[in-house]
C-alpha cells in the first residue's frame, strides 16, 4: 500500500513537472470584461502599466549611462530600482487573462532591462542583444495591454485609440525626453549597432579566403596546433594595420579570420 502510495505521488510529482515545463498557466482565469468585472480590470491595467512606465524610464535613463559611457554610480541606482520592481511584478496576480499574460510579459522585459543594465558599461554587444529581446517581449506586452484595452472600451464605451490615450501614467510631467519616442531611440540604436558590427557578405568572404590560405601555409611551414589561435590573431593584426576595419565590426572580422585560418590548418594535407 505504502508502495503504491510513493508511485502515485511520484507520478503526480512528474506530471506538475511536465505542466510547468510547457507553460500551463493559472486556472479559472476570465477571457472576458463585464460590468461585474471592470473596476477589478481598470485597476490591474493601471497597476501594470505603472510599473511599465517605471521600466521605460529606467531603460531611457541607462541609455543615456550606456552613450555617455560614464556614471556608474547612477547605473548602480537604476539596476536597483529594475531588480527591485521586477520582483514585485513577480508577485503580481491577476485573473483576467489579457492582463494574466501581459504581467508575464512584462516581468520578462524586466529581465530583459536587468540584463542590459549589467552590461551597459561593459560588453556593448550583449547590451545590444538584451535590448533587442527587450523589443521583442515588448510587443507581446503591448499586444496583450491592447487587447485589454479594447475589451474595457466594448464595456465603457468609446473607441481602443481613446483608450489608449487615457492610459493612466505615474508622472504627468513626463518629458518629450522620456516620452515612448525615447524607447524606440533605445531600441532602433542597439538595432543600428548590430547592423554596422555585422561584417557584409563580400568582406567576411574575403576575411576568410585570405585567413584559410595563411592556416594552410603556417601548417606548412611546421606551425603548431597549440599556436594557431594566436598566430591567427597575429597575422589578423597585421592585416588589419594594413586594411584598416571600422571598429564597430573588428570583433566579428577577427571571429571570423581565426575560425577560417584552423580551419585551413586543419584541412591542409600535405
Amino acid at each position: 500500500m505504502i508502495k503504491s502510495i510513493k508511485v502515485l505521488a511520484s507520478a503526480v510529482l512528474v506530471s506538475s513537472v511536465i505542466l510547468s515545463s510547457v507553460g500551463c498557466t493559472k486556472q479559472n482565469l476570465s477571457d472576458k470584461v463585464t460590468e461585474s468585472n471592470l473596476n477589478s480590470v481598470v485597476s490591474d491595467y493601471t497597476q501594470i502599466y505603472n510599473y511599465y512606465e517605471k521600466l521605460r524610464v529606467a531603460l531611457v535613463d541607462i541609455d543615456k549611462i550606456k552613450q555617455s559611457g560614464e556614471g556608474e554610480t547612477n547605473l548602480k541606482k537604476l539596476q536597483s530600482e529594475v531588480e527591485t520592481n521586477l520582483e514585485k511584478v513577480k508577485k503580481l496576480d491577476y485573473d483576467y487573462i489579457n492582463l494574466y499574460e501581459a504581467r508575464e510579459y512584462l516581468e520578462d522585459c524586466y529581465k530583459d532591462v536587468k540584463k542590459a543594465s549589467e552590461k551597459a558599461l561593459s560588453d556593448e554587444k550583449n547590451y545590444n542583444s538584451s535590448i533587442v529581446d527587450f523589443k521583442e517581449d515588448f510587443a507581446e506586452f503591448k499586444q496583450s495591454m491592447a487587447l485589454a484595452r479594447k475589451d474595457i472600451s466594448s464595456i465603457r464605451g468609446g473607441s481602443v485609440e481613446i483608450e489608449d490615450n487615457q492610459v493612466p501614467v505615474t508622472n504627468e510631467e513626463t518629458t518629450d525626453e522620456n516620452s515612448s519616442g525615447a524607447l524606440d531611440n533605445v531600441i532602433d540604436s542597439a538595432k543600428d549597432r548590430i547592423e554596422s558590427a555585422a561584417l557584409s557578405d563580400d568582406l567576411k568572404k574575403a576575411i576568410e579566403e585570405n585567413a584559410y590560405l595563411s592556416g594552410q601555409e603556417y601548417r606548412a611551414n611546421g606551425g603548431t596546433e597549440a599556436d594557431a589561435e594566436k598566430k591567427a590573431k597575429e597575422m589578423f593584426a597585421e592585416l588589419e594595420n594594413d586594411n584598416p576595419i571600422d571598429a564597430s565590426q573588428k570583433s566579428a572580422a577577427e571571429s571570423a579570420y581565426v575560425s577560417a585560418f584552423k580551419k585551413g590548418f586543419d584541412e591542409y594535407k600535405k
